[in-house]
């Protein structure tokens, strides 16, 4: 495979990342590489930049990050460079008919994260170590209810539920199958979110690449589930990795090894070796 690549991007939690959530050795190394060779990577998350591995947000090789779904473009340290983000009024809409359905949930208002107290040691939708659920409750404000909703400033760039039950994934998605003007995807089989209609990594990535004046052909993309498909409309070669859900490993080019043996980092480090 030969072709000019001036251009990758990753979703980041079961694709780029270990299932530690740790950035590995081998990744780390293919990133220097790529640094050298003035290839931009872009990571693009569905977790909130509060959220986002500090090893992107210290490394000055990191331009940009699109974090919370294309929600936010930003630079490394944070500052926006586009946000779109959902009404309270259309927030309370949509709290209002979930949350009879699921009590598990996170709101990204601005950047704060509030969080239902019933998730703040639940290590079944968590995490199951002391140090994922440490960093868990200190990157939240949590609540009894969602009374933060009902203030008039504010903005609210995505709402993020989760389920035990699989049924009951199906039930959220029903009840909010009318909403009108809110995009909805989810990036595991244990949650639901819910942003602005804009909103997707694919149409943040796109932004990137413009001002970048990089074109799709120049790119490639590797992700693992559903919240990832529009990333694969944004770029020329589309990667899943052998772990990712079905659909989106319909939707790829080709398949990259789990991101238990760092499976994108491989891939790349192949494509490098392949491109001109």
């Amino acid at each position: 495979m030969k072709f000019t690549l001036k251009l990758a991007a990753s979703d980041l939690d079961g694709t780029f990342l270990t299932p530690s959530g740790e950035v590995g050795p081998k990744t780390q190394e293919i990133l220097k590489i790529m640094n050298e060779k003035g290839i931009l990577f872009v990571p693009c998350t569905g977790r909130a930049y509060k959220e986002a591995p500090d090893y992107f947000k210290e490394n000055e090789q990191f331009k940009y990050l699109v974090t919370s779904n294309g929600a936010l473009i930003s630079d490394r340290h944070g500052h926006p460079i586009q946000t779109l983000a959902l009404s309270m009024e259309k927030a309370r809409e949509v709290m209002n008919l979930v949350h009879p359905i699921s009590s598990y949930w996170t709101v990204d208002v601005d950047g704060v994260l509030y969080c239902s107290e019933t998730l703040s040691d639940d290590k079944e939708l968590v995490g199951e170590t002391e140090e994922r659920i440490q960093e868990f409750r200190t990157t939240r404000t949590f609540c009894y209810d969602y009374d933060f909703l009902n203030r008039d400033e504010g903005t609210v760039r995505k709402l993020h539920f989760m389920v035990k039950n699989p049924e009951h994934k199906q039930e959220i998605l029903n009840a909010l199958k009318d909403v009108q003007d809110v995009m909805i995807t989810w990036s595991s089989h244990s949650n639901v979110e819910v942003q602005h209609p804009l909103c997707g990594k694919g149409k943040a990535l796109e932004i990137v690449m413009e001002m970048e004046q990089i074109d799709k052909s120049q790119t490639v993309g590797f992700g693992d589930n559903t919240n990832d498909l529009s990333l694969f409309e944004a770029v020329g070669l589309k990667v899943a990795v052998e772990n990712a859900s079905q659909d989106l490993k319909e939707a790829a080019d080709d398949i990259a090894l789990s991101n238990k043996v760092e499976g994108a980092a491989i891939y790349l480090e192949k494509l490098l070796g392949g491109t001109e």
